[in-house]
């Protein structure tokens, strides 16, 4: 609406002594719209709605008007007051995603709920809205569509309604899909839904170009739309408990030769292995797993390398993994239970004494969490007639970290480019590679001539894509 237009239609209004109607209203806040989409300031929107249109006129009303429901539901999303735009629909004109023929509005609604996906998947910012909300706009409610079962709905049937082959549609069903499901594995409960969901969308529509993104600050080729499916459905199988179907499943995908980002096919591969200790065929989850394990050397892998050693009787192999993932970083309260098979297999191969500083470990833990004692736990401390007084994590921690270091290789280090990282410890007479980030301390005070004790596993060279031998956990010694 022109200024002319705009200032003859208030003079008439104030002439004829009269409220203005919604369709001025609505024409009122187009004009706004136009003004403040380059400053972001949508807030004067919403301004204008609580105080011309909220409690003068009903809902039905207003559902009936789309472009004033459009231009609330854009500034709602621009405002990234996500729940409150799916509130605006669900909740006060109580309109059914079904009955809205207006693509541009279900296509707002599933961005807006998409991005509530996010916001629900980052904990750090959860709850960001309802703190910086502005009180004038109460008289939509916030936080009362969280749980999963409402989340799920409105989902599934937005993935109905809109249509991927759509390109205005792909990004909004493309972001629903995906993001529901981060949302299931950040919650661990309700498989079958992700199930559905990520069943809901033919993968050959989507997108099979990788794409640029930035990770930690640096800028990486990220895996196609396409290749994230099959990795979150295999994951989704999984998590079930259909190892069988996953096994199938997975073995596919990297025979196929889809998995080649994010390190997806190394997940893919402990998966695999993960399905075979469910199933019971410890031999090929230990073959799956060492793998694994020769591209990430992260505690987890070797933990779960150690309970399958352990359940076919190799307690020394079971001993060695544990320890290593004793050694690795990882936060140490989610450690209790390796710390539980430590005991077990120190127990096994008769070490008592450090088989109860490893016991006594995985139950200060928990006690330090304030986290109920499993069975098995205290079951073990009165068969050792352990009191649970003055028990010190890191008093605990220390001791069992003398144990592994003293399964640990002693070497000096004789080589080593700090230009590229590397270098090599001389040890019985042979050499062997170690990289910088295997190094427990400050890397750029790393000299040759040092003595050293380290761990020695295989290792995997993407880049001359070859194996070898090498050193990790190398910490100094006096």
């Amino acid at each position: 609406m022109s200024s002319d237009l705009k200032t003859n239609l208030l003079i008439k209004i104030k002439k004829e002594n009269r409220m203005p109607t919604l369709n001025e209203i609505s024409f009122q806040i187009k004009d706004k719209k136009a003004e403040v989409s380059n400053e972001n300031r949508f807030s004067e929107i919403i301004d204008i709605f609580i105080k011309d249109i909220d409690k003068k006129f009903s809902s039905a009303q207003i559902a009936e008007n789309d472009f004033l429901v459009s231009d609330i539901l854009n500034s709602f999303y621009n405002l990234k007051k996500y729940e409150k735009g799916i509130n605006f629909i669900d909740n006060y004109l109580k309109i059914d995603l079904r009955n809205i023929n207006n693509s541009f509005i279900i296509n707002l609604y599933g961005k807006c709920l998409y991005n509530y996906l996010k916001i629900k998947n980052n904990k750090n910012s959860f709850g960001e809205e309802e703190y910086s909300s502005n009180e004038t706009e109460d008289f939509i409610d916030e936080a009362i569509i969280g749980d999963i079962d409402s989340l799920y709905n409105k989902t599934k049937l937005l993935l109905q309604i809109l249509d991927i082959k759509d390109k205005y549609h792909y990004v909004t069903v493309k972001e629903l899909c995906f993001n529901f499901v981060k949302l299931i594995v950040s919650v661990q409960t309700h498989w079958d839904y992700a199930l559905e969901i990520i069943d809901s969308i033919n993968p050959e529509d989507l997108s099979k170009e990788p794409y640029m993104g930035t990770i930690k600050g640096r800028q990486k080729e990220l895996a196609s739309h396409y290749e994230t499916w099959f990795a979150q459905r295999s994951k989704i199988l999984f998590e079930m408990g259909n190892y069988a179907e996953c096994l199938s499943f997975s073995q596919k995908l990297l025979s196929d030769n889809i998995l080649n980002h994010r390190d997806y096919d190394i997940w893919c591969v402990r998966r695999i292995a993960l399905c075979y200790s469910q199933m019971k065929e410890y031999n090929l989850a230990i073959e799956g797993l060492l793998k694994s394990v020769k591209f990430k050397k992260v505690w987890f892998l070797q933990k779960e390398l150690a309970e399958n050693y352990f359940l076919i009787g190799d307690y020394k192999s079971s001993l060695k993994y544990a320890l290593d993932a004793a050694l690795g970083s990882g936060e140490l309260k989610f450690k209790w239970e390796l710390f539980y098979l430590i005991y077990e297999t120190l127990e096994k191969l008769g070490n008592h004494e450090y088989s109860l500083i490893s016991l006594k470990l995985a139950a200060a833990i928990r006690i330090n969490e304030k986290w109920k004692l499993r069975e098995k736990l205290t079951q073990s401390l009165a068969k050792h007639n352990i009191a649970l007084d003055d028990l010190n994590v890191n008093t605990l921690k220390n001791k069992l970290d003398e144990l592994a270091y003293s399964q640990l290789n002693k070497g000096i280090i004789k080589d080593y480019n700090a230009e590229k990282r590397f270098g090599f410890i001389e040890f019985n007479d042979s050499r062997i590679f170690f990289r910088a980030s295997s190094y427990k301390g400050n890397a750029s005070q790393l000299k040759v001539g040092e003595r050293v004790i380290f761990a020695e596993d295989t290792d995997y060279d993407p880049v001359k894509k070859k194996e070898s031998l090498a050193a990790y956990f190398v910490k100094r010694i006096n």
